[in-house]
């Protein structure tokens, strides 16, 4: 958190490490968390929105899936429900599922020519769905689901990130993996 003191005229500022447990019984939805610092006679204050959800479930291209988008790198929503990367484009979503996660599935309602990764770091991918054929009219719109269970490693800051990224299986034509829908299930 990014700290600035309050009724002072000098420019002091700090960074603070500050974590935050959400207990389990806490509603879905924005709870503005803000924290408070005084030290050699300044006051400090922050505010953070912390996002709790039990239930990941979002149509892309609309402001439900802003939580859970991590980098849009040029990838385009239309606005019609969809989210698309062609080329070298690509979004990647990120899920912090609870640390006592024990099972997990993401269903990604997809078409075109998809190349569906996975990450528990968003450094090293594991491909766990892939488009073979140069499909551009659409035609292999379905549900798909992907067991995320083998990729829940040990919890990091109180969660077991889960990296999700979309790009393109044939970036030479431009018809890039497009998600309409998610739905993540957890087993805690």
């Amino acid at each position: 958190m990014h700290l600035q003191p309050h009724g002072n005229a000098f420019p002091v500022s700090a960074t603070v490490p500050l974590k935050i447990t959400v207990p389990g019984s806490a509603s879905d939805g924005h709870h503005a968390v803000t924290a408070y610092l005084t030290a050699a006679g300044l006051h400090f204050t922050t505010q953070a929105d912390v996002l709790v959800a039990h239930k990941i479930d979002f149509d892309t291209g609309t402001v439900d899936e802003n939580p859970w988008l991590f980098d849009a790198d040029g990838s385009q929503s239309n606005g019609v429900q969809n989210r698309f990367a062609d080329g070298t484009a690509h979004f990647t979503y990120r899920f912090p599922f609870p640390a006592d996660t024990t099972s997990a599935q993401v269903i990604l309602t997809i078409d075109a020519e998809f190349l569906v990764q996975v990450s528990v770091d968003n450094v090293h991918w594991t491909t766990v769905l892939q488009e073979d054929q140069p499909v551009t009219d659409g035609s292999n719109k379905a549900d798909r689901s992907i067991d995320l269970t083998p990729f829940l490693g040990a919890a990091v800051d109180g969660s077991k990130p889960i990296y999700l990224k979309v790009s393109d299986a044939f970036p030479n034509d431009g018809w890039g993996g497009r998600v309409y829908h998610v739905t993540a299930n957890i087993v805690e």
